[in-house]
């Protein structure tokens, strides 16, 4: 893309020259537009709600698990899965530099998951108790 005096001055013409000479649109490198904006807000609104859906879950999933004191039914390889799925949205926050106030759902969640795991390992104890 061809540099010009406004691109020096940090104003995107409204139309410049491609290598060709073909005219073309440029938008400004520098800085967000409002709506660019209003979408972010959004998209973080919507990840979270869906977050928070499955997070819910978790405690009462912990809590049914508690009560059962048993392993059976309860797949490890699933919570491994899960925990690993929150643990890659948690990195891709930071690798995409998005570290916003939805991240601490994504902590929320991994919690509950982890206590799930925790009773889970209980539980095994316990069928292994009962078993012998």
């Amino acid at each position: 893309m061809p540099v010009s005096f406004g691109e020096t001055l940090g104003v995107a013409p409204f139309v410049a020259c491609n290598k060709r000479g073909y005219p073309q649109r440029l938008t400004n490198v520098y800085s967000k537009s409002y709506i660019t904006n209003q979408g972010d807000a959004v998209a973080s609104v919507l990840e979270a709600l869906m977050l928070l859906s499955f997070g819910l879950s978790w405690p009462i999933n912990a809590y049914n698990a508690w009560q059962a004191r048993t392993a059976r039914g309860t797949s490890p390889v699933f919570l491994a899965l899960i925990t690993f799925g929150y643990v890659a949205g948690i990195a891709a926050k930071f690798v995409g530099h998005n570290v916003n106030w939805v991240l601490g759902v994504y902590l929320f969640n991994l919690a509950a998951l982890i206590v799930n795991d925790l009773i889970y390992l209980r539980n095994l104890k316990l069928d292994a108790q009962s078993a012998a």
